[in-house]
């Protein structure tokens, strides 16, 4: 508060007369570090110093998807700190999307100027409806659905033979399917996928359910045909120990089947056959996924 009189020559004065009171100028505020003090996925918090600035000062925090070529929304506060998106001020914040935030000090029409306090992306949203698509004998796809995330959105999915002690096969993308290739055939998979925001910050998996890749068919079979006995062998044309064979012999091209046989070995041998008959033997491998 100021306030001036004036002194005459012979030494008396006036009165006191009150003086218009001025502000000092604004300083710019400072940042602070952490400059992000909350991060989630449709919401965001920034803080800043005061820059010099003394206690009331009112500050105008901004924030902008575009670089300020608009503002999404401002924040007026006597805080060092402004929250952004759902339960705060605005509207919700986009998942998985760049934010930029800037500040000035103001006092009426006046201000510091602004403040650039960097930019942050939101959290993605975990992806939904994880499912198993195509599945053969040495690929899987797999599909989920977006969950509000933008296109330009990273999703990592994963295929693993041992439910994720260890993991066989990434792939990453901005699609909402994947593929992998070169897998054990008749093996049970195990998937899951995540999505990645642009903070390189992964959500939770969301986990499909188990797929097992065909079986082929077994090679090479060959049949001997013996007085009341017969044995038929095979390879195994890639399937893994552990699979299943189905091996069958009829007396009529299979209208009706005379014996059966269901095992984990590469051959089949049969008995009490009838002598001088004819039969026909075949071997088929018994999918995980049948």
């Amino acid at each position: 508060v100021f306030q001036v009189r004036a002194l005459g020559h012979n030494g008396k004065s006036t009165g006191f007369a009150a003086l218009p009171s001025p502000t000092t100028l604004l300083l710019p505020p400072g940042t602070a570090t952490p400059g992000f003090t909350m991060v989630e996925l449709s919401s965001a918090s920034v803080q800043w110093t005061n820059g010099g600035n003394g206690p009331g000062t009112t500050y105008e925090a901004e924030i902008s998807t575009d670089g300020f070529a608009t503002v999404n929304f401002t924040s007026a506060t006597l805080n060092l700190s402004a929250y952004f998106g759902t339960g705060w001020a605005g509207s919700a914040l986009s998942p998985n999307t760049t934010h930029s935030f800037q500040v000035r000090a103001v006092n009426g029409p006046t201000n510091s100027g602004n403040v650039a306090l960097g930019s942050t992306a939101t959290l993605a949203a975990a992806p939904v409806s994880a499912a198993p698509a195509e599945v053969n004998l040495s690929s899987a796809a797999m599909t989920w659905g977006a969950a509000g995330n933008p296109g330009a959105t990273l999703y990592e999915a994963q295929a693993s033979t041992d439910n994720f002690a260890t993991v066989n096969f990434t792939s990453r993308t901005l699609m909402t399917s994947a593929t992998f290739a070169a897998l054990a055939q008749n093996t049970t998979h195990y998937l899951r996928v995540r999505a990645v925001n642009h903070n390189a910050v992964g959500t939770l998996y969301a986990v499909s359910a188990a797929t097992a890749t065909l079986a082929d068919a077994p090679a090479g079979a060959s049949a001997g045909l013996f007085y009341s006995s017969g044995n038929v062998t095979w390879a195994p044309s890639g399937n893994p120990a552990g699979t299943i064979y189905y091996a069958e012999i009829s007396t009529d091209s299979y209208a009706t089947i005379n014996a059966s046989s269901r095992t984990l070995d590469l051959s089949a041998t049969f008995f009490t056959l009838v002598p001088n008959t004819t039969y026909q033997l075949r071997v088929r491998a018994e999918g995980l996924s049948r």
